[in-house]
C-alpha cells in the first residue's frame, strides 16, 4: 500500500486481507444469499446458491422471530435459484431470510419500507 500526503510525502507499508468462506467440500460455496433492492416496498427479490444436491429451506421471519412464510422447501440440485417475498399485505419494517441447506444455516435481513 502507498499512501501520499498533501504535502507530497510518501508512505509504504504492507496490509494483509483475511477472507473467510463457509464450505462443506472443497471449493463449495454454503449459502450465498442476496436480496434486491433491500430496502425493499411490496416485492424483495431473492437470489440464492446450492453447492451440491440436498434438501434447502428458504424461510423469512419477522422482527420478533416469527414464521412468516416459508418460500421454498425441498430437494434441490446445484445451482442458482431465484424466489420473491411478496409483503404488500405485510406490516413495514425487518425481517429477516433464513436459507437451511443440509446441516448448515444462513441468515440475512431485509426492511421492508413504505
Amino acid at each position: 500500500l502507498t499512501v501520499t500526503n498533501l504535502n507530497g510525502c510518501t508512505t509504504v507499508d504492507t496490509m494483509t486481507i483475511n477472507s473467510t468462506t463457509i464450505t462443506d467440500a472443497p471449493g463449495a460455496l454454503v449459502g450465498n444469499v442476496s436480496i434486491y433492492p433491500n430496502p425493499f416496498v411490496d416485492v424483495a427479490h431473492i437470489t440464492y446458491t446450492v453447492a451440491k444436491a440436498e434438501r434447502v429451506e428458504i424461510k423469512v421471519f419477522n422482527a420478533e422471530g416469527k414464521l412468516v412464510e416459508t418460500l421454498f422447501s425441498g430437494q434441490a440440485t446445484p445451482g442458482v435459484y431465484n424466489v420473491d417475498f411478496k409483503a404488500s399485505e405485510r406490516a413495514q419494517g425487518l425481517y429477516m431470510i433464513k436459507m437451511i441447506a443440509g446441516d448448515k444455516e444462513v441468515q440475512k435481513n431485509m426492511i421492508q419500507v413504505r
